[in-house]
């Protein structure tokens, strides 16, 4: 199929992993070995597709140590066996089983707060170690057929996460100065918007 797939003009081929920890991955129902999806990967690299993975931070039995796991496991000694991903946090869509087990109090979700901070965080990571974000959120109604019903759903998750990333990068900037003194932050006017914040 992969080698159809390329001859018709097919380049990218991407990888709905979820997350890398097999014991979420047993939780969620999930089958598969992460050997296995490193295997496929490669595999598929030589043959000279760009590679893409989905990252869902927050499913059930994952702590934000864990999303973060997963975003440092797609490089290894530093270099990433994947080109891009897509982060969108876990959403309880209706009629699905995430949905059923947020309303039963079996899994709690993020709040939109919580999944800024965490996908921020996978953002930096990724970025540094050569893995390109290709999307941050999803869509119900563009992306997925039904209302999402839990967790943190928000229009615009890619924005406010690239805000919150620029807060970050000013506080560093600022780190050693000392209260009270005065200061001039130079913000290219493309950027300006991130500044402000959303």
């Amino acid at each position: 199929r992969a080698m159809a797939f390329q001859k018709a003009g097919g380049e990218y081929v991407e990888l709905e992993i979820m997350t890398l920890d097999p014991h979420v991955l047993r939780t969620c129902g999930r089958a598969y070995k992460i050997a296995t999806v490193r295997s496929m990967a490669a595999s598929l690299r030589r043959m000279g597709f760009k590679i893409g993975v989905h990252l869902v931070p927050g499913l059930p039995g994952q702590d934000v140590e864990g999303a973060l796991n997963d975003a440092e496991a797609l490089a290894e000694n530093g270099v990433a066996w994947v080109d891009f991903a897509r982060i969108w946090p876990a959403l309880g869509f209706a009629g699905a089983a995430l949905s059923d087990w947020a309303q039963q109090g079996q899994w709690i979700p993020m709040d939109v707060g919580q999944a800024i901070e965490v996908v921020g965080r996978i953002v930096d990571i990724c970025n540094r170690n050569g893995v390109d974000i290709a999307r941050i959120g999803i869509q119900p109604g563009q992306d997925i057929p039904v209302p999402a019903v839990a967790g943190p759903i928000h229009p615009n998750l890619r924005g406010e996460v690239a805000s919150r990333r620029f807060s970050w990068l000013i506080r560093s900037a600022l780190e050693g100065v000392k209260q009270g003194a005065s200061v001039t932050v130079a913000v290219n006017p493309k950027d300006l918007h991130l500044a402000k914040g959303t």
